[in-house]
């Protein structure tokens, strides 16, 4: 039976340098090896050498945006101000809990900031593209960024068919995939989001706020099914990578 295993912190003292070498995720001071992450202890032995000691880190652990990152987040509430969000995926990688984030009236675009509207930007359940600037205040809101061509909203709806589930208004989510000029890999995740929240579910269980939009610019969605176009911050679209 395998002994358990040891679990260590950064700073930690493991043992002396006479009994082992040190390897990745370790550091040697005064003689003795410590644990410079937070993980799991693994020794493995060399022929005739001292064993090797390693920490590694639990490959399941939670993924933290950092600065510079794009992330695909759900915009929660709007105000004159800012926009407040959920971060779902970090690149193409989701995450096993959101994160609160705030996109800023001035964020949102690098020109005219002083005419910038959130509302005009943004709405409450929209999919936005948008990257790290900051890890946030007091409150643990992650600071965003919208302001290039390549990020801002990916999948709206619109006010049209309200209430209705995506199979009876036939707006479901393969009708569109947009996929902005960053990358299909990290644009696409975006998506999967929605394909995700209805997998094996009923049609009764699935409740669409409405007919999902196409980007017409780079200021304005349109509903396909109305023809009503709405304002928003649309991330820039490659050609070949629209699909319908």
């Amino acid at each position: 039976m395998a002994p358990p295993a040891r679990y260590c912190v950064p700073g930690e003292r493991l043992c002396s340098t006479e009994e082992a070498t040190a390897g990745s995720g370790t550091y040697t001071r005064h003689g003795f090896i410590f644990s410079s992450l937070a993980g799991c202890l693994e020794r493995k032995n060399e022929d005739n050498e001292l064993p090797v000691v390693s920490v590694v880190r639990d490959s399941k652990s939670q993924l933290l945006p950092n600065v510079g990152a794009v992330v695909t987040c759900k915009v929660c509430s709007i105000n004159s101000r800012f926009a407040k969000v959920h971060i779902l995926y970090v690149g193409s990688t989701p995450l096993k809990s959101t994160f609160r984030g705030t996109i800023r009236r001035e964020d949102i675009r690098a020109t005219e900031k002083d005419k910038v509207e959130v509302y005009k930007s943004f709405r409450p359940s929209d999919i936005v593209l948008a990257k790290v600037i900051s890890l946030g205040d007091a409150q643990s809101n992650y600071l965003l960024s919208t302001a290039e061509n390549e990020l801002g909203v990916v999948v709206a709806r619109s006010e049209a068919g309200k209430g209705r589930t995506g199979t009876e208004t036939g707006t479901g989510l393969k009708q569109f995939c947009l996929i902005p000029a960053l990358g299909a890999a990290d644009a696409a995740a975006s998506l999967s989001i929605w394909r995700n929240a209805t997998l094996g579910k009923s049609k009764s269980d699935i409740t669409c706020p409405g007919v999902q939009m196409v980007p017409i610019s780079w200021c304005e969605m349109q509903c396909p099914r109305t023809h009503t176009k709405e304002f928003r911050k649309v991330a820039r679209v490659q050609p070949q990578f629209l699909q319908t």
